[in-house]
């Protein structure tokens, strides 16, 4: 099981601390820290990795529904038919591998 799968998005990105937090329950001042988007030289700079950790959640879900939505049409050429396969293969191979499972 993916350890990530018990903070529930959204995700929001805290820029003055690097950190990507869960949002708060109500009546609680600060959400679950998820991950910390540390600045290291020679890494991804923090503030271009953090908002992207943190559209996470809702990345892997338009993924899955623009997935279940591409399913429905019906190609009209051989090519699509092999295109539209390709890209369902690719899209839950992500979702896949960002739920902690084999990509």
């Amino acid at each position: 099981m993916n350890v990530l799968a018990q903070f529930r998005g959204p995700w929001v990105y805290i820029d003055a601390e690097g950190h990507i937090c869960t949002q708060p329950d109500e009546g609680r001042p600060h959400g679950a820290v998820v991950a910390h988007a540390g600045h290291h030289p020679g890494f991804i700079r923090q503030e271009a990795i953090g908002p992207l950790i943190a559209a996470g959640p809702e990345l892997v879900d338009a993924l899955v529904d623009a997935i279940e939505a591409l399913a429905m049409c019906q190609p009209r050429t051989e090519h699509g038919a092999r295109c539209q396969s390709a890209a369902t293969l690719k899209g839950w191979a992500a979702i896949a591998k960002a739920k902690g499972g084999e990509a």
